[in-house]
């Protein structure tokens, strides 16, 4: 950020164990910064999901990620779609 960089999605917690954020770099390169914080069992993950906090920074990733790539003012988003296999 100090060299030129810009916040494209500011640093949270998500449901799938990971602490992490976007930055886009002086280029117009779009970096993930994700460090692992712990393992999450997929039954957990989708109990995660439910949770307003963890379900607010997956909307928040997906919009702001989406707002950057179209170059539209406000993302979109969608809820997780659990499949069956």
């Amino acid at each position: 950020i100090a060299a030129g960089g810009q916040v494209v999605t500011a640093l949270a917690d998500n449901a799938f164990g990971q602490h992490g954020g976007r930055i886009k770099d002086p280029f117009g390169n779009i970096w993930w910064v994700v460090s692992h914080v712990e393992d999450v069992v997929e039954d957990e993950m989708w109990k995660r999901l439910q949770d307003p906090v963890y379900a607010e920074a997956m909307r928040v990733a997906q919009e702001t990620l989406d707002a950057e790539l179209s170059g539209r003012r406000r993302g979109r988003s969608s809820a997780p779609v659990k499949t069956t296999s």
